[in-house]
């Protein structure tokens, strides 16, 4: 497989040439990569490819083929040049696209043009002159305890207009992001036998690079989740099989980080807690990072609780604490706040 990506003809449509370079990558690389990071390279260039073509006016490729595909019709393997690049980040900024964004597309087009040099396709890395963009220093956003207990109650009582939600199963949801510190695909990924029930009680959670860790779980949370389970039985639509997904639309369908994202908007509309800049259920794994530091949990611990790759990425939390911040809602603070409303 890896020696076919070495012998596309010259003027292979870009598509191929997308595809051929993943496939090279996902042989080559040391540690592989993920259907999500291979599916963010994609997304990335093709943000690049629709950006260029809507400068230049070109038109619009409708097909069957996936959205990315789409994209990457519009321009050949002959627009990757140092002009095109620097017209297209700097409509990036124009639009003010965060300087972590820009930098993974930047990181994505390095992979891509490096390959197509080594293979022909192009004479030129034109990502040779282009530095990463520096990204803020600036800190994570967590929640304190008076905001959690708000979302909560926002989570447990919707208006009634928000008919996406349902009360059980966001209260969980909310128990879940704060109590246990998962990233958003991470939750939108858990099935039943997610969750070990023998004590001490875990929840075994699949995380970026398709990398494996447990976490522990409190009954509190467990019992939030098993009361949603209930009633979602009662409607017919699963929670009783292990391998069922644990966290489900009102009709039945799996939930994605779009729908999460939404409902935590609402959530924080509702609650009346300021928004934070980036993906917001981001903010619940912050808050739990913060809260377990304050309880004396050391930074290792909290990297392995986190799955970090780096400590320097968990060391971020130790300055946030030191702002101040050590009030900020903790694990205990979730248990409590489930107690209430189930009283």
């Amino acid at each position: 497989m890896a020696s076919a990506t070495n012998v596309l003809p010259m003027g292979a449509c870009l598509t191929d040439l997308v595809d051929s370079w993943i496939v090279d990558s996902r042989v080559r690389s040391r540690r592989g990569f993920s259907d999500k990071t291979e599916q963010a390279y994609r997304n990335d260039l093709a943000l690049f490819a629709n950006t260029l073509a809507d400068i230049d006016a070109r038109p619009v490729i409708e097909s069957d083929e996936p959205i990315s595909s789409q994209a990457l019709e519009r321009i050949t393997v002959s627009d990757f040049t140092d002009a095109n690049l620097a017209q297209v980040f700097s409509v990036l900024i124009d639009q003010g696209k965060a300087a972590s964004s820009r930098g993974r597309m930047l990181s994505a087009l390095r992979g891509f043009c490096g390959w197509c040099v080594k293979h022909g396709h192009i004479s030129q890395d034109p990502t040779t002159d282009f530095e990463t963009p520096q990204v803020s220093d600036r800190l994570p956003v967590a929640f304190n305890v008076q905001e959690l207990q708000r979302i909560f109650s926002a989570a447990s009582a919707p208006p009634e207009s928000l008919r996406a939600h349902w009360p059980k199963r966001d209260v969980a949801m909310v128990a879940t992001l704060a109590g246990c510190g998962l990233r958003s695909a991470e939750l939108c990924g858990l099935s039943l036998a997610s969750i070990e029930r023998a004590e001490p009680m875990k929840i075994r959670v699949t995380g970026k690079g398709n990398k494996d860790r447990v976490v522990p779980i409190s009954a509190e949370i467990v019992s939030s989740i098993d009361d949603y389970l209930t009633e979602r039985r009662e409607s017919d639509l699963g929670g009783a099989a292990q391998d069922d997904v644990l966290f489900v639309r009102k009709n039945g369908s799996a939930l994605n980080n779009q729908a999460l994202q939404n409902l935590v908007d609402n959530w924080l509309t509702t609650a009346g807690v300021s928004k934070p800049p980036g993906e917001k259920a981001h903010a619940f794994r912050h808050t739990y990072a913060v809260s377990q530091l304050s309880y004396g949990t050391n930074p290792a611990e909290l990297q392995a609780l986190l799955g970090h790759k780096n400590l320097s990425t968990t060391s971020q939390y130790l300055r946030l604490s030191a702002e101040g911040l050590h009030h900020t809602s903790r694990a205990t603070a979730v248990n409590t706040i489930l107690g209430e409303l189930g009283a």
